[in-house]
């Protein structure tokens, strides 16, 4: 992973201190700007390699925010984020090359809150996500927020899995990546009892069809389920 993340970090230290400083020579206003949008591009970038894509090689917020979209991936603030966007943007450019520059302190403290909860939800990313495969056919149902149990052993890895972290879903067929937030975890002796307790549909069937615990032989073995348990992993994309 780059270390895109560390420097929108170190961007938004820098911004503070600049912001601090306004009161002193409003000249600080100007680094405040870049130093707050670098930090939230670095930030949006980052998403976008977290979701296992390549980041739009530009300056503009939106581009990220688009391509993060394309993706599924959560945005935080994203209303407040779009409606700012124009302003930060403006930044990145304004800020240097203007020597008539100006900001709104209201802006400022938008744009810092926005930067703060991205930074988190970064932070959040990196302290809690767990990379899962899963095949084309169940990796599509949960994309397109159908499936919403994923089923798995409760074997050493899985134990490591708490409610609000997230998991990193890879496709095996395309390589596409998904993350996702664990909202609950549901854990059960066998299939068979767990198939009683969640409805077919979210757990990868389709309507018309008949669920059969023993489908999930083709995935592990009688040996395996009777050591381990299995979990119902609730997930939220």
């Amino acid at each position: 992973m780059s270390k895109l993340l560390a420097r929108a970090k170190v961007k938004r230290v820098n911004a503070e201190y600049d912001y601090q400083n306004i009161s002193i020579d409003d000249a600080y206003i100007d680094d405040c700007c870049y130093n707050l949008e670098q930090a939230i591009e670095f930030a949006l970038k980052y998403l976008v390699e977290m979701n296992g894509e390549n980041y739009v090689e530009n300056h503009d917020i939106r581009a990220q925010m688009n391509k993060l979209k394309s993706l599924n991936a959560y945005i935080p603030c994203e209303k407040e984020l779009r409606l700012h966007a124009s302003t930060i943007n403006s930044w990145e450019v304004e800020t240097r090359y203007n020597d008539n520059f100006v900001a709104l302190i209201e802006d400022i403290n938008d744009i810092k809150d926005i930067a703060d909860a991205i930074i988190d939800y970064c932070d959040s990313l990196v302290k809690t996500l767990h990379d899962m495969k899963l095949y084309d056919d169940a990796f599509n149902l949960i994309k397109n927020k159908t499936k919403t149990i994923e089923m798995r052993l409760n074997d050493k890895k899985r134990k490591l899995l708490k409610k609000g972290d997230f998991i990193r879903f890879t496709n095996t067929l395309t390589g596409e990546k998904l993350i996702c937030e664990i909202i609950d975890i549901y854990k059960y002796k066998t299939f068979t009892e767990l198939y009683k307790h969640h409805d077919k549909v979210s757990i990868g069937y389709k309507k018309s069809d008949n669920p059969n615990p023993d489908d999930m032989l083709a995935y592990y073995s009688y040996e395996d389920i009777n050591k381990y348990g299995v979990l119902a992993i609730k997930i939220k994309v």
